[in-house]
């Protein structure tokens, strides 16, 4: 018992939220994609909402959903320098970027939110529809 707890505390209690999300995950989206997709089909046959609109705008949702949620979930680990992400640093005695440098920090962080922003919301789908556009692109 006290090996098994000493093993939780060094890998830090996130083990156990890990281990329920990937069981949640696994179990509960199938389960919820059973019940909305028939009704889903339903929807876009009634407003003639393409397949393909379909897929393109809810790729870009969601991508867009996760990355900023996910973000801002690691946030406060960041900023109030928590220990249980301090310690996976690959150089433990340097500074963070942001405070170490916090103007070039800043520009850096700029330019990193822009090109996600292009990358994710404007090539993105220019490769869904030129797939689209050359019959390479499937319903299912």
């Amino acid at each position: 018992m006290r090996k098994e707890r000493n093993r939780y505390q060094r890998k830090g209690y996130g083990l156990i939220f890990s281990s329920i999300f990937a069981v949640s995950f696994f179990t509960l989206v199938p389960y919820l994609g059973r019940i909305v997709w028939p009704e889903l089909r339903v929807w876009l046959a009634d407003n003639d909402v393409s397949y393909f609109t379909f897929f393109l705008t809810v790729s870009l949702l969601q991508h867009n959903f996760i990355t900023i949620v996910a973000n801002l979930i690691y946030l406060p680990f960041y900023y109030f320098e928590f220990d249980c992400i301090e310690r996976y640093k690959t150089n433990l005695e340097a500074e963070w970027p942001w405070l170490e440098d916090p103007e070039k920090w800043r520009d850096l962080f700029k330019k990193s939110i822009v090109m996600l922003f292009v990358n994710s919301n404007l090539i993105a789908p220019a490769v869904y529809y030129s797939l689209y556009h050359f019959g390479a692109f499937k319903e299912y």
